[in-house]
């Protein structure tokens, strides 16, 4: 994931090129395991999924060889239900798109473990 920070142009060129808005990858670290959870959002998932697997990008041939290694073999083929989604218009037009100087950090969490 920092080898796509340290390609941020080129990323967002494949963003563009699979007809894709937003991505998000986050790691989720719990004592005896960690996941990775991706965020996309797109017009058409389906043809994102398509234009990645068939990509002439070579960060795109190195991110899929990277999750191939990464993922459990036990992927769900579906895919989660939609709960909610919202997008404040107003917020969304004052981002420049791509990723914030330094990166992204990840925030501390402040909510208590009982809660």
């Amino acid at each position: 994931m920092a080898e796509v920070k340290t390609r941020e142009s080129e990323a967002l060129e494949t963003l563009a090129n699979e007809g894709m808005v937003a991505e998000a990858a986050f790691l989720d670290e719990r004592p005896d395991e960690t996941y990775l959870l991706y965020y996309m959002e797109a017009e058409d998932i389906d043809e994102v999924y398509e234009s990645f697997e068939s990509s002439p990008y070579e960060i795109d041939q190195e991110h899929a060889a990277v999750l191939r290694d990464v993922l459990a073999d036990d992927q769900p083929d579906d895919q989660p239900t939609l709960l909610y989604h919202l997008v404040n218009d107003d917020a969304a037009r004052d981002q420049d798109g791509g990723f914030s100087p330094g990166g992204v950090e990840p925030a501390e969490r402040t909510v208590d473990e009982g809660e």
